[in-house]
């Protein structure tokens, strides 16, 4: 928002009192503050409305008005301004941008597709404007469209972070593995530390070698948004789909809260793994076993592994030498167990 002097909408005293209103003092006091300069205008929004009354065509006011609806997340008011902005700069391509922006976030996605066309037919070579229409087509499930304008916006600006990722996402969408796999790689290349594109990546791979050093990556770069991500994939599904390296992924987050004390969250996880993986039941009890018994709550621990007991474990030297379970040697109901 570029905000030039004002002192052609004083009268003369007022222009001796005010002077030039510059840029930086008025992004001082976008949050509705006082114009202190000028006790004739309380707030900005003021300020704007009257120099339209005076100055209709006013392309400074409009765009600047429009501006602050927008911040405020209140875009019809907006989208009005910006109508008129373009009334008296209908080749104005940033403000076409501006548009499109306010009429994606009010959810209008054809008309913002629109608006960031005709700002790119006035000045085409725009990367940012070519990556939020990718995101307005990929709103409304145009995957191919929404790929098309994000390589597009890649090709202008190669060091773009987040870009592979977002076509990664959608090539996931579309079954295509291989291209994924790519642009992740590609994501991972110009920003190594963005945990979730490494989450991502091993979860695509069938190498189980190279999946775990990524999942191992991304939970050591942010481990909070990592396991937010994962605990969410898994919520949304009432089963999971059983897939090895799902697994894997599940069984390294769960050890993760595991090493940091998170004791309710990794024996959802736990849970969750034993209801997916039939294969790991036996391994999932036997650690929710080792949690409890981590925590001396003895009883639940005993129930826990008397549930893997009665699935088939049999490894009582395991059990014997793990730390978590020491608690249990000696106890008779421990001893039954072995017996059974």
């Amino acid at each position: 928002m570029i905000i030039s002097p004002l002192y052609q909408f004083f009268s003369r005293p007022q222009r001796r009192f005010c002077g030039y209103i510059v840029c930086p003092a008025l992004l001082l006091v976008l949050g509705y503050t006082t114009v202190q300069a000028c006790h004739k205008y309380k707030d900005i929004i003021t300020l704007w409305q009257d120099t339209i009354v005076k100055n209709p065509r006013s392309y400074l006011a409009h765009n600047n008005l429009a501006s602050i609806y927008t911040a405020g997340k209140d875009y019809k008011q907006a989208l009005t301004y910006y109508s008129k902005a373009l009334q008296i700069r209908p080749n104005d391509a940033p403000l076409y941008f501006n548009q499109g922006n306010a009429l994606t976030w009010d959810g209008r996605y054809d008309e913002a597709v629109k608006s960031y066309s005709r700002s790119l037919e006035i000045k085409p070579h725009q990367a940012r404007v070519l990556y939020n229409m990718g995101l307005t087509l990929m709103f409304q499930g145009k995957y191919i469209e929404s790929i098309a304008a994000f390589k597009r916006s890649l090709i202008l600006k190669a060091n773009q972070k987040r870009g592979h990722l977002t076509i990664a996402n959608l090539q996931v969408h579309l079954g295509h593995t291989k291209l994924a796999i790519q642009h992740l790689s590609e994501e991972l290349t110009l920003d190594p530390g963005n945990a979730l594109a490494h989450i991502k990546l091993g979860n695509l791979l069938e190498d189980f070698k190279q999946a775990d050093l990524h999942f191992q990556q991304g939970l050591k770069l942010n481990y909070e948004v990592v396991s937010a991500y994962v605990e969410h994939r898994i919520g949304k599904h009432k089963k999971i789909p059983a897939e090895p390296i799902k697994a894997r992924l599940i069984q390294i987050l769960a050890r993760a809260h595991l090493a940091r004390q998170q004791y309710s969250r990794a024996e959802h996880l736990y849970k969750k793994w034993a209801v997916a993986f039939p294969a790991y039941t036996i391994t999932s009890y036997y650690n929710i076993a080792c949690l409890y018994g981590r925590r001396h709550k003895i009883e639940t621990a005993l129930i826990w592994l008397k549930k893997a007991a009665d699935l088939g474990f049999n490894k009582w030297t395991l059990v014997e030498q793990d730390p978590d379970l020491e608690i249990l040697k000696n106890l008779k109901e421990y001893e039954a167990l072995k017996i059974d």
